[in-house]
């Protein structure tokens, strides 16, 4: 339960970090992305500047905080969003491939697990997944990777209408990545 709370998290307010990235005119080119260094743990490129919020869930746990940074292409057809949850010691993370697996299952509430692979990002393990969401009219696809490091969950993810794919640079996202 604890983690289906913080995987929801970042996918809230998906339109929304499209809309300010939007009228904020905070779109460059695809090949510009910015390298993002204002986070005390993480760096990353992105093809904008991300908005940053944070948020504080109670759980049966007890309170998880999240971190998330959100932009988008320059079309806005493609979010990227990297969400950082920290856990208090009180939950479980011993088995780290139980631990990812679950997060992946609990992302595709409403979809489903196209595949995922156990990985390695930064010598902390990993998982590498893709969802897919029907609705009425279309279908959109999650493709993310969440890392876990200690008590943090980091779950990069790309979000983008399944038609739209062609846009997606999932790579060089994930591959920019870093913790520090």
């Amino acid at each position: 339960a604890v983690i289906a709370l913080v995987l929801s998290a970042g996918f809230d307010s998906l339109k929304t970090a499209q809309e300010k990235a939007v009228d904020s005119g905070q779109y460059v080119p695809s090949d510009n992305w910015i390298a993002y260094n204002n986070a005390s743990d993480f760096s990353v490129n992105f093809p904008s500047r991300p908005v940053h919020d944070t948020k504080t869930q109670d759980t049966p746990n007890g309170k998880v905080q999240i971190d998330s940074y959100k932009t988008a292409n320059e079309t806005a057809d493609v979010a990227y969003i990297v969400n950082i949850s920290s856990f208090s010691s009180d939950v479980d993370v011993s088995d780290p491939t139980a631990f990812l697996e679950n997060t992946v299952q609990l992302s595709a509430n409403n979809g489903a697990v196209i595949n995922s692979n156990l990985i390695t990002k930064n010598g902390y393990p990993a998982i590498d997944y893709l969802i897919e969401i029907a609705h009425p009219d279309t279908t959109s696809r999650i493709r993310g990777l969440n890392i876990l490091v200690d008590h943090k969950l980091y779950q990069l993810l790309t979000a983008y209408d399944k038609t739209q794919e062609y846009l997606l640079q999932y790579d060089k996202f994930v591959d920019s990545f870093n913790v520090k």
